[in-house]
């Protein structure tokens, strides 16, 4: 009897330590996988789904959004600083911080989708979906699909409205022939005025490079390349110790300066100023003349139709930006380089995302803008905080 005794204490003993056993192991397990999930995984849809209660995202049928002020949802892709503004299905929609450009509103959807989609990497681009007409019980009848759109006025009241991380003191476009001012109060669009356009896309998750989705450290997408004419439009290069945006990028580099240069410039057209001289004397003398190209600049005027501006051209090597730039928004202040047929008053950029005339110019100054050659060697990733330095000429080196 004793016998038994004993060998039914040691098999409970053995279940027992086998029980406490596989449970710990469990434990350790999962507390591992949830507490190391970046280390398992970089996605970048799976780390947000994660950090879904600590980023307070809001669920709305299938999918998770952003809201109001929320500062975790930058991101840098192809580029350009976005906003991520909802999760589904293992793709996010984005939409970028700060205007791009600016157009008239009937030219934007066509715009977006064939010259803007084109400038982008966009291999993990989907298209996305939105409503453009609702009932009264603010259920969709009408939607609309492509590959690059505006923000459409649902998708902006579930963010937050007026309270949210769209308002940041821009006039942009929504979709359905709406605007937002720069104080987030929408109205419709008389069809006069040039606003700023914030695209939005739909992106496939992918794993991030870097960051942490603040706007001074946002997550990177974009891979660093080593030659200019692999960087993405939209890049940061430092060159001749000034720090320029990427513009354009096929057969040569065009930059923009990411800063403001103070100059009193008298209404006239640029070819005939002042300016004309001291960017192409001046100014082009401070760069490294070895890799800049001259080129033609369309330089006609302005009067509610693009073509005119292309109907006259000037050669020199360095100009202003001009209407419909990319990233004419990321300064504020300064003078535009087609003019108003009757030139009384100059184009200009001021810090809300639209174009006005002005006749007292005093307080506006210039952002230079020039090609390069794109067969050089680069360092660094491309942000604004770590431009790419451009070295020496790859055929050079060859």
């Amino acid at each position: 009897m004793k016998k038994i005794e004993n060998i039914f204490i040691w098999t409970s003993i053995i279940f027992l330590i086998g029980i406490v056993g596989f449970f710990s192991y469990r434990f350790i397990h999962y507390y591992r996988l949830s507490h190391n999930r970046d280390v398992i995984s970089n996605d970048l849809y799976e780390i947000i789904l994660d950090n879904r209660a600590i980023l307070n995202l809001r669920k709305v049928d299938n999918s998770y959004y952003y809201t109001e002020n929320n500062g975790n949802n930058y991101v840098i892709y192809s580029g350009i600083l976005w906003r991520i503004i909802k999760l589904e299905n293992n793709k996010l929609t984005l939409i970028s911080d700060v205007p791009v450009t600016n157009l008239y509103y009937d030219d934007v959807l066509d715009y977006l989708n064939n010259e803007f989609y084109n400038l982008l990497d966009n291999r993990l681009i989907v298209d996305t979906e939105t409503c453009i007409n609702s009932d009264e019980k603010n259920e969709c009848i009408e939607k609309y699909t492509n590959k690059v759109l505006l923000l459409s006025l649902d998708n902006y009241d579930i963010v937050g409205g007026i309270n949210s991380y769209i308002n940041n003191g821009y006039f942009t476009y929504l979709m359905s022939n709406l605007y937002v001012n720069d104080s987030g109060k929408i109205s419709d669009i008389n069809g006069n005025d040039l606003y700023g356009i914030k695209p939005v896309i739909t992106i496939n998750s992918t794993d991030i490079l870097n960051g942490s989705g603040t706007k001074n450290n946002p997550y990177i997408l974009d891979r660093a390349v080593t030659n200019l004419k692999d960087a993405l439009i939209g890049s940061y290069v430092s060159f001749s110790n000034k720090t320029f945006r990427i513009m354009e990028n096929n057969d040569y580099a065009k930059l923009i300066l990411d800063d403001v240069i103070p100059y009193e410039l008298s209404i006239s057209k640029y070819e005939n100023s002042n300016l004309y001289n001291y960017l192409n004397d001046n100014f082009y003398n401070s760069l490294d003349m070895d890799n800049l190209i001259t080129s033609g600049w369309y330089s006609g005027h302005f009067d509610n139709d693009y073509s005119e501006i292309q109907k006259e051209k000037i050669n020199c090597n360095v100009v202003i930006a001009n209407i419909g730039d990319m990233f004419i928004n990321d300064q504020n202040n300064y003078i535009l380089m087609s003019t108003p047929r009757l030139l009384e008053t100059m184009y200009v950029i001021k810090n809300n995302g639209i174009i006005y005339e002005e006749n007292n110019l005093k307080d506006f100054g210039v952002r230079p803008v020039f090609k390069i050659k794109n067969d050089l060697k680069i360092t660094g990733d491309g942000t604004k905080n770590s431009p790419y330095i451009v070295g020496e000429n790859n055929e050079d080196k060859n």
